[in-house]
């Protein structure tokens, strides 16, 4: 728990160091990512027989790789720019805080997906499922081949295009880069929401009404769009965007987790450097106690001055492991406020 706050210049001073070097260590993360995308994959064997790989390339996407920033990051970010200084608690220094972690909270989901995605791609070397369209296999080599020694696999030398760009390129289809992108950036959106909503904290779970879940799942529409736009468009197989789909979601959840508190807190959609500054709640804000029977224990949520989370602690029991939350006390704070929560 807290025990009291910095000083006002050592605070600021810490959290300009905090934030410039995660926004330096995402810029190298994605100038990584753009290097492996760069470079020749491993290149796996393949059957010029294989109706896996033989369906025709699409000359235009439903979603080309532009579209796919403005899904992952450009559709986020006008959304919280929206939520956070249009709408977020407290003056515009602070909006500004929560708008600041905020979209460093997504650049870290969808850049850490990003590149752990270039890099399996790069590793395995998968052949797309138009790969033979942009391989232009030599029909008349590979009927020799076949004839005199019964080979059956080839490697990219039998290829005949001059397109070495597109040719690269379709040895990196699993897993899915919209389908990883796509999800981190959107599924960090749905659980920023969520918890601006308070959608599963305690002392609001039962009085939100279905606008408010509708409108936290909508970015999981769209990113499943673009994740089955890959498939009809013979770039991906399935078993490609679900790869990259639970990367995206994994990538997602762990980010959020890093920068938010989780979304059954009273204090669910505030970054946690915010609350460190304000004195609101510690790093160690959540404590767990063991009771007497229990198989483990119950959180323990912090109150402020300024609000009473005791709707959120109402003891309950249940027939043989039982557990009850209680609210413990937390420093006083200067008037920075949060919204009341709704019932």
């Amino acid at each position: 728990m807290l025990k009291g706050k910095p000083s006002g210049t050592l605070q600021r001073v810490w959290e300009f160091v905090k934030t410039f070097s995660d926004w330096i260590l995402l810029g190298v993360g994605e100038a990584l990512a753009q290097f492996l995308g760069d470079r020749m994959p491993y290149a796996q064997l393949f059957s010029v027989l294989d109706p896996t790989i033989s369906f025709p390339k699409a000359e235009h996407e439903k979603v080309p790789a532009f579209m796919l920033y403005v899904y992952a990051f450009a559709v986020p970010i006008a959304v919280l720019l929206v939520v956070n200084l249009a709408f977020g608690p407290g003056n515009l220094v602070r909006r500004a805080k929560l708008l600041n972690w905020s979209v460093l909270c997504l650049g870290t989901s969808v850049i850490f997906a990003q590149l752990f995605t270039e890099f399996v791609k790069f590793i395995i070397g998968r052949p797309r499922p138009d790969f033979l369209s942009r391989c232009q296999p030599d029909a008349a080599r590979a009927q020799a081949a076949f004839t005199a020694t019964a080979v059956t696999l080839f490697s990219s030398t039998i290829c005949t295009t001059t397109n070495t760009k597109a040719l690269n390129d379709g040895f990196r289809s699993f897993p899915s880069g919209h389908s990883s992108m796509s999800f981190a950036g959107l599924t960090f959106l749905s659980l920023f929401l969520a918890g601006r909503f308070r959608l599963f904290a305690a002392h609001t779970v039962h009085g939100k009404h279905l606008w408010a879940y509708a409108i936290c799942a909508a970015p999981l529409l769209l990113a499943s769009f673009v994740t089955s736009s890959r498939v009809s468009d013979f770039r991906h197989r399935g078993t490609d965007v679900l790869a990259g789909a639970s990367l995206g979601v994994f990538f997602a959840i762990l980010a959020y987790r890093y920068y938010f508190p989780w979304l059954g807190s009273p204090l669910a959609g505030t970054p946690w450097m915010v609350l460190r500054e304000e004195g609101e709640q510690g790093i160690e804000g959540y404590k767990t106690r063991s009771r007497s029977g229990s198989n483990g224990g119950a959180p323990l949520l912090p109150t402020t001055a300024q609000q009473s989370y005791r709707e959120a602690a109402t003891p309950y029991t249940q027939t043989g492991d039982h557990m009850e939350l209680q609210p413990v006390p937390t420093i006083n704070v200067h008037e920075a406020s949060y919204p009341p929560p709704n019932h």
